[in-house]
């Protein structure tokens, strides 16, 4: 009878359960062979632990028959080792070309974006005196119009006022002119009436003065004595000055009718007619200040002397 090891009185179940234990274990020494570096370790916090959930009983595999011949023990595999990773070159120190070249790279960039914010702000800039410049244009407009047209309303109302002072010139030498119009004809209405008065008054004293000189030659005739011896009709002529009361002052023979009984008879009866009749109009008497009066020996024989 051959003997049976007592490996054979393991179950199944037991023998898997080994295997998975040995691949485990070769696992977890090949991780820890790998070194790796060590991750945060995180944690879950919970206010309450969680209720588990009970796991079903797995079902009872049925009983393996025996085997009648014994089988050979299972080696598990040996687990392969994971390939080392290789290991990383140590950096190398740049050198000073390079350095120098990083610089360089470095500075021209930097100057780049200098030039490039220099540009954007010329740029920004520029916009800006644009917008100025627009504006500045826009309100030289608004100004220019609104002088422009300030000065058309100032010139326009320049036009009325001249319009208006034009014609108050011209009304107020229509009312000048009628002014003058007026005070001519008032004036000439003035002088026809002046003279028209004039006239009367002149025919007046005229006419006084003569009455006056018919009522003197008359007086004087009156008291004219004519000499007996007396030839022809001879006329004698003498200067009488009379006093404002119509007494002679004065008597004078001016020329004489070659016949002196006739000029003493006339001289005579002039003093005789003292004093004269004068107008009584002053005007008219100022007339006979100084008469000539002129005599013919007829003129007394027709009054009967």
């Amino acid at each position: 009878m051959i003997p049976v090891p007592r490996l054979q009185h393991v179950s199944a179940g037991a023998l898997a359960i080994l295997v998975h234990a040995v691949l485990l274990g070769a696992l977890m020494f090949g991780l820890s062979w790998k070194n790796p570096p060590r991750a945060p370790v995180e944690a879950d916090l919970w206010s309450a632990l969680p209720t588990p959930t009970p796991t079903p009983p797995a079902p009872e595999s049925p009983p393996e028959p025996m085997p009648t011949a014994m089988p050979e023990p299972v080696t598990p595999p040996e687990p392969k080792p994971e390939p080392k990773p290789e290991p990383k070159p140590a950096p190398t120190q740049p050198s000073e070309a390079e350095i120098a070249l990083k610089k360089a790279e470095k500075q021209k960039e930097l100057e780049k974006k200098k030039e490039e914010a220099r540009l954007r702000e010329e740029a920004r800039l520029a916009e800006l005196a644009r917008q100025v410049e627009e504006r500045e244009k826009a309100e030289k407009a608004e100004r220019e119009l609104a002088a422009r047209i300030e000065a058309e309303r100032l010139l326009a109302e320049n036009a009325r006022l001249e319009r208006e002072r034009q014609e108050q010139t011209r009304l107020a030498e229509q009312r000048r002119q009628l002014e003058l119009e007026m005070e001519r004809r008032q004036r000439e209405l003035i002088e026809q009436e002046n003279a028209r008065l004039l006239a009367i008054r002149t025919r007046a004293l005229a006419k006084a003065v003569d009455d006056a000189r018919d009522r003197i030659r008359n007086k004087v005739l009156g008291y004219i004595s004519l000499p007996p011896n007396l030839k022809g009709n001879p006329e004698v002529e003498f200067r009488v000055n009379v006093l404002a009361n119509g007494e002679i002052s004065r008597v004078s023979l001016l020329r004489g009718s070659g016949q002196s009984g006739y000029d003493d008879a006339v001289e005579r009866a002039i003093r005789k007619a003292s004093p004269l009749p004068l107008p009584e109009d002053r005007e008219a008497a100022r007339e006979f200040r100084e008469i000539i009066l002129k005599f013919r020996p007829s003129e007394a024989a027709q009054r009967g002397v």
